[in-house]
């Protein structure tokens, strides 16, 4: 027959004790790993997001640009704030578009108000109606235009001696200032 001690029938406390201490640091461990990806995670589905958002208001601007009617003023860059009721604001695009269904053409409008950049759409059949206004995209620190003309870039639309210019530019260059990706520009041919 086999005699047993103390130490052949079990743990001691300070066995437990560390064994408790290596299996705490080891949740410790796996707790934080899991916050820091759940964070990471929200941090790039946020980013995602953004320029998403980005993406979507340079495509519908380019969009609606490539749809100004070829016309006298169908095109203007307001720079001195007196462009209907955007008194104080500088930087506003005027633009008519095609006639609708009425046979009247629309007007629209891209203007920073605050820091966010909206498009402003006018119903041909009734332009002394208030605009229906759209937000393209928020957090948005400043917009400029470019206009190219016969291998120039010009800050302002039309050009001043009116009757030399044609109708459009040949393309149109977007810059946004953004204060969370830097400053970002798009180019779009109109003809």
């Amino acid at each position: 027959m086999k005699t047993t001690t103390a130490a052949q029938r079990g743990l001691t406390l300070i066995e437990v004790m560390v064994a408790l201490a290596v299996f705490a640091v080891l949740g410790m461990l796996t707790w934080k790993a899991t916050s820091q990806l759940a964070d990471a995670r929200q941090h790039v589905g946020a980013e995602f997001e953004r320029w998403r958002a980005i993406s979507s208001a340079a495509h519908r601007i380019g969009n609606e640009l490539q749809q100004i009617v070829p016309a006298a003023g169908a095109l203007r860059l307001d720079t001195d704030g007196t462009s209907g009721s955007t008194s104080g604001m500088t930087g506003v695009l005027d633009f008519t578009m095609p006639a609708g269904q009425d046979g009247l053409p629309a007007r629209a409008r891209f203007l920073l108000i605050g820091r966010r950049l909206e498009w402003w759409l006018w119903d041909g059949s009734n332009p002394t109606a208030a605009p229906e206004r759209l937000t393209l995209l928020d957090e948005v620190d400043a917009v400029r235009w470019r206009f190219l003309h016969e291998g120039r870039w010009y800050d302002n639309w039309p050009l001043q001696d009116e009757a030399a210019a044609p109708l459009l530019p040949a393309a149109v260059t977007l810059e946004l200032d953004l204060p969370d990706a830097g400053t970002l520009q798009r180019t779009y041919a109109l003809r």
